[in-house]
């Protein structure tokens, strides 16, 4: 009798363990993970931003000025944390990246050079870029 309590406490302990293990670490180990997918893909320096929903990553790198390129690089490029690939990847001078919304991206650039035409200024300074829509 007191051989099965022992047994019977032993298996509630160690139940209890496994379930206090797995269910912090998942969380732990899911964004580790995408953090070294982001510097597989974009280098040391990568920054990583979860969506709203903590569906999709962002993931960007800001290369500093050098003598070859004397602006900021950004780098860019989202990954789908459920299903785990990249959905999409940019390239830019002189910019900045932020979430607008959970599946909107908002682009912030200092173009170069200007042209004649307001509306293509327009969209060379700050442009939107749709996710689930693959739209620019």
């Amino acid at each position: 009798m007191r051989k099965n309590l022992f047994i019977n406490y032993l298996s509630i302990a160690v139940l209890a363990m496994t379930c206090v293990c797995c269910g912090s670490g998942k969380s732990l180990v899911h964004n580790e993970s995408i953090q070294d997918i982001a510097v597989a893909k974009l280098g040391e320096s990568v920054v990583v931003e979860l969506n709203d929903l903590k569906s999709l990553a962002l993931c960007y790198v800001i290369d500093k000025p050098s003598m070859e390129m004397p602006g900021n690089n950004l780098r860019f490029s989202v990954y789908d944390v459920l299903e785990r690939k990249w959905l999409y990847s940019e390239q830019k001078y002189n910019a900045t990246v932020e979430w607008q919304s959970s599946t909107i991206l908002v682009i912030h650039s200092k173009p170069g050079m200007i042209s004649n035409d307001p509306n293509t200024n327009e969209k060379m300074i700050d442009y939107k870029v749709d996710i689930q829509d693959y739209k620019k």
